[in-house]
């Protein structure tokens, strides 16, 4: 498939980006909320309209393969970023060399708001497309039964070295995680067509 059409997370402060080579398994979850009304001795019930709850999605058989040293580092960098969307910005924030990771000013602030796209681009909408969402879970499998790649050496780089696993299977949930402006521009019409910016 296309590089365009990945699975693909991009953090809104920090720029990183993971995207998956290998397709996994997407299951997208709507629902709509309704309060039973049962009065006495009626056979049925009324049912009204409470909400509609932000979709969720759970994403997994998220493979991951190592064939050489060269991937076995990225398919880590991968895991890194991922673990770290799971965290706040917390404690010390050292800068370890690009301005962009000066934390100093995100202290205290939750987990950053990813911008998730699958089998979508801006041109060719149609199925997820720059989804704000919140990393809710995280599921990484080291297995028993697979070879281990060391990770490339390059200079500076202290995770050289680091076996992983030649094939690795992780999962993951997300929540969608809209702002009050982009609720207020929700537009039926333009959503069921497929066309609504971030939903």
């Amino acid at each position: 498939m296309a590089e365009d059409f990945k699975v693909k997370l991009i953090g809104n402060i920090s720029g990183l980006s993971v995207i998956f080579d290998a397709m996994p398994q997407i299951a997208v979850h709507h629902t709509a909320k309704y309060s039973a009304i049962e009065p006495s001795h009626l056979i049925g019930s009324y049912y009204v309209y409470d909400n509609s709850p932000s979709a969720t999605y759970s994403i997994s058989d998220i493979k991951l393969v190592s064939r050489n040293p060269k991937e076995a580092g990225e398919n880590l960098k991968r895991i890194l970023t991922l673990k770290s969307w799971t965290k706040s910005y917390f404690g010390k924030t050292e800068n370890f060399g690009a301005a962009k990771d000066d934390l100093s000013q995100w202290l205290g602030a939750p987990p950053e708001v990813l911008t998730f796209s699958a089998y979508s681009t801006g041109d060719s909408r149609g199925h997820i497309y720059n989804i704000p969402v919140v990393l809710s879970s995280l599921d990484i499998n080291y297995p028993n039964d697979v070879d281990y790649i060391f990770t490339a050496h390059n200079t500076g780089d202290k995770l050289g070295g680091t076996p992983f696993p030649s094939l690795m299977a992780i999962s993951l949930s997300l929540n969608e995680q809209h702002s009050a402006q982009d609720y207020e521009s929700f537009n039926l019409h333009k959503y069921r067509n497929g066309i609504l910016d971030n939903f």
